[in-house]
């Protein structure tokens, strides 16, 4: 007899609490300056509902991304 459970299968997608993120920048901040913030859940359980972020392109280095 075997006896299988599937938890979760990572059926949803990230909701982002906002639809689209901007941020125009003047001056170049001090190396640490946070200077957006991005928000997201997921509802899948466990594993499948952690997040991570990261940049794609553009930032030129000059960003850092926390990616929790």
């Amino acid at each position: 007899m075997v006896r299988i459970l599937v938890q979760d299968v990572n059926d949803n997608k990230p909701v982002f609490f906002k639809q689209r993120y901007e941020k125009l920048i003047e001056t170049l901040p001090e190396p640490g300056t946070e200077v957006a913030m991005v928000r997201a859940f997921d509802k899948d359980a466990g594993k499948n509902a952690e997040l991570e972020y990261f940049l794609i392109s553009g930032s030129g280095g000059f960003f850092r991304i926390d990616p929790k």
